[in-house]
């Protein structure tokens, strides 16, 4: 019988993404001019900002490919080296193909070419539930950061769309992180993650001493949190 794939090269991946992009933002942030048009080895400030945005939705694409990378090795039988093995609602799948197949109800799905959504935090713990005993580890995992990950989507969504909804998520969104301030016109997404972290994300341990944490960080450090929740 072959060996149960293994969890924690993708979790380690996952882990070693997130610290990419936030270097990534760091060297852009150094580079950044002031406005006006960036000279020699400088950024403008508008660039340093698509850089942020799309540096965010890199982690965003990452954690849905987390997911799915994770549960299929789960329903194979996969055992993380520091935990123990979630309990299956029926027997393990034979391997990773058997599982994508079980995962999407499809007996013809190819993971190539074929598409699971694992943006809504909601529908992933449910579907956890179906072939997980409690929808463990996910269910204890994502529902303490239900709403910042609502939010975090909300964000990304805003980058990726022009759509009225996806403006007006980002509005609440960013109004919810500012208040009692209120979002300014022009405002954009990389501005909000810039912003000092405040508010939210009760669940992450407090930044080392004499060191902020902005919204990108806390973002990253959530991530980074749930990673090593659901593959300990």
């Amino acid at each position: 019988m072959a060996r149960p794939p293994k969890l924690e090269r993708i979790r380690d991946y996952f882990v070693g993404r997130i610290g990419a992009a936030e270097k990534l933002v760091w060297a852009a942030r150094q580079l950044a001019a002031v406005r006006g048009a960036g000279t020699g080895g400088t950024l403008h400030v508008e660039h340093v900002g698509q850089v942020v945005e799309l540096a965010f939705m890199g982690i965003c694409a990452q954690w849905e490919t987390f997911l799915e990378d994770s549960m299929v090795r789960y329903l194979a039988g996969a055992v993380p080296s520091a935990g123990t093995a979630p309990r299956l609602r029926m027997a393990k799948c034979s391997d990773l193909p058997h599982a994508y197949q079980l995962l999407s109800g499809k007996p013809r799905f190819d993971s190539a070419k074929d598409f699971l959504s694992w943006t809504n935090p909601t529908t992933v713990i449910d579907r956890a539930k179906v072939f997980l005993v409690g929808g463990e580890p996910y269910s204890a995992a994502i529902t303490p950061c239900i709403d910042e990950l609502r939010r975090t989507f909300q964000l990304r969504n805003r980058i990726a769309h022009a759509s009225t909804k996806s403006i007006n998520d980002f509005k609440d969104a960013a109004n919810f992180y500012l208040a009692p301030k209120a979002m300014r016109p022009g405002y954009r997404v990389a501005d909000l993650l810039g912003e000092p972290h405040t508010k939210c994300f009760t669940f992450l341990s407090a930044a080392p001493a004499g060191t902020t944490r902005d919204y990108f960080a806390a973002h990253a450090e959530m991530f980074r949190h749930l990673a090593r929740k659901i593959v300990p």
